[in-house]
């Protein structure tokens, strides 16, 4: 990251490009934004392989957009006005994280409920809460883009401790390994 900063600092004149900021950012900020940005950004990590879910998403998106008032390729809230959902794909500016998605939920709602119970200290939820906060700032800041998918990688890696804190809870079952093992298999095609 220092090399990127000093690069900048050198060719700029300040660590970023404020021309490039501005391009990247919401030009209105709202309630109705943030929730079609969460929507739009989940539909990034929903298209499963083998699955037809980008028509579903598609006329749901729609529909959630007429509800809201705000059309869902407005220039103000999208990058370069056209919003759509990339195809599943290998190609890591466009790919989704739809299982790392499905670990993240499975495991916040399972982690939840292990606190509840008394089972586990409270501190991992308020970690997942300041990441849950932390990303619903990332959608109501940053307009929506096709690549955004890469991007929001760094909030699934940064939830990888409360995935643990429920994967340790299943250390009997050696769910760790399972899970482990099917990741591998289902990064096949994005390898090779």
């Amino acid at each position: 990251m220092g090399g990127y900063l000093l690069r900048n600092q050198l060719e700029y004149g300040q660590t970023y490009q404020p021309q490039a900021l501005t391009v990247q950012t919401n030009e209105i900020r709202n309630w109705q934004v943030l929730v079609s940005n969460i929507n739009r950004n989940l539909a990034l990590h929903a298209d499963l392989p083998g699955l037809n879910t980008e028509s579903w998403l598609r006329d749901y998106l729609d529909e959630l957009h007429e509800d809201l008032g705000l059309a869902i390729n407005d220039p103000r809230t999208t990058v370069d006005g056209v919003f759509y959902i990339p195809e599943n794909s290998a190609f890591e500016q466009a790919s989704g994280n739809p299982l790392h998605l499905l670990i993240f939920v499975l495991s916040l709602v399972a982690v939840a409920g292990i606190v509840i119970l008394g089972k586990e200290n409270p501190s991992v939820l308020i970690y997942a809460a300041m990441l849950i906060v932390s990303m619903l700032l990332y959608c109501l800041i940053f307009k929506w883009s096709p690549t955004g998918g890469r991007t929001q990688l760094t909030y699934f890696f940064m939830f990888g401790p409360v995935a643990a804190v429920f994967l340790d809870k299943l250390e009997k079952y050696q769910v760790e390994g399972i899970l482990a093992a099917i990741l591998l298999i289902l990064a096949i095609p994005w390898i090779f």
